[in-house]
């Protein structure tokens, strides 16, 4: 097996990441982002700002945990925000419970492209996580890696190695 763990720590995010990455606008509606996931046939999305930097994941969790929040005993949770207005004075603004924003997780985890499998495969396990964003150096995603990636490139070796 040492000769499988050497080929895969040789071995670099950008040989086994998605290129097309499919994103969601932090400001697009539940609904729209729903229709997306299952349109791809995927189970989450980075969410972009008007710039497309990545600012959040939304993944088919967040729409299981958006309606757990709900029953009479527990009314809706309200988003607030503060954003500095023209002045410089930041102002609360209540989002849209409907909208990504509201609904995504803004903790982003990260990688670039040029890193190992192993050094992404520890960040995935020491977060508890099943993909990471692979961005440039401006934040914009530009591929996703996920856990089935690693496993599939785990494999891949084995098997290449066995021949």
């Amino acid at each position: 097996m040492g000769k499988t763990t050497q080929r895969l720590s040789g071995m670099r995010v950008e040989h086994v990441m998605a290129r097309d990455v499919v994103a969601v606008q932090a400001d697009s509606s539940m609904a729209e982002a729903a229709k997306i996931l299952r349109d791809y046939a995927i189970s989450g999305v980075p969410v972009v700002d008007d710039t497309g930097r990545c600012i959040g994941v939304l993944s088919a969790s967040d729409f299981v945990d958006s309606k757990s929040e709900e029953s009479p005993a527990h009314p809706p949770v309200v988003h607030v925000t503060t954003t500095p207005d023209s002045t410089g004075l930041a102002r609360a603004e209540v989002l849209d419970e409907t909208t990504v924003r509201a609904n995504m997780s803004p903790k982003v985890e990260t990688i670039l492209e040029h890193l190992t499998l192993v050094d992404a495969g520890r960040l995935m396990c020491e977060e508890h996580i099943h993909r990471l964003i692979v961005v440039d150096r401006h934040g914009r995603p530009i591929g996703i890696v996920s856990s089935l990636d690693l496993v599939s490139a785990l494999v891949h070796a084995a098997e290449e190695l066995a021949d």
